[in-house]
């Protein structure tokens, strides 16, 4: 197995952001960053909003017990983390995506990668906003890696990446392929 990230940005302790006390798990994640981060969150592409909003946002698009245990180091991320680059939105819309990965341990035992979307639309007032984050292992990453590089044609690699909600695409645009 490989070593993407040497480096482990954050230890997170697991089960911080739990439905609990009646509430729905989109709302504690919601208070949960309302109380422990400060936005914006300066990074090397600038300043970009991380909040309650935000954060639910990206559980919007789905969530496990490790997207939700990553929400506190998320901030160390954008902040430390590396930063994969740009590009324009698939969809054709004028929105740039920026791609940022870090390493994270939950409870010192157990590393695994994290990678956030930041989306920047033509005139949104907010400016940069963090979007989504998903949760691999590096045997996840390699096992992604190879398929695409096994792929035979764009067309093999695009259906891969629409049958697994594009989820996968991190993992492309880091490795470049």
């Amino acid at each position: 197995m490989g070593t993407f990230f040497k480096e482990v940005l954050s230890n997170v302790k697991r089960g911080i952001i739990r439905a609990k006390d009646g509430k729905k798990v989109r709302q504690v994640a919601y208070e949960w960053v309302e109380a422990n981060i400060k936005s914006p969150i300066k990074t090397r592409i600038g300043y970009i909003l991380f909040n309650g909003n935000t954060v639910q946002d990206s559980l919007a698009h789905g969530y496990g017990p490790d997207k939700l245990d990553a929400i506190p180091a998320i901030k160390n991320i954008l902040e430390k983390g590396t930063y994969l680059g740009g590009e324009k939105d698939h969809s054709g819309a004028t929105i740039i995506n920026h791609y940022f990965a870090g390493k994270i341990s939950f409870e010192s035992k157990e590393e695994k990668i994290v990678f956030c979307r930041v989306r920047e639309a033509e005139g949104d007032k907010e400016g940069k906003r963090f979007y989504v984050h998903e949760i691999f292992t590096e045997d996840e990453i390699e096992q992604i890696i190879d398929y695409v590089k096994k792929a035979k044609t764009k067309t093999q690699v695009k259906e891969f990446l629409e049958e697994n909600d594009y989820r996968h695409s991190y993992v492309c645009i880091w490795a470049n392929e």
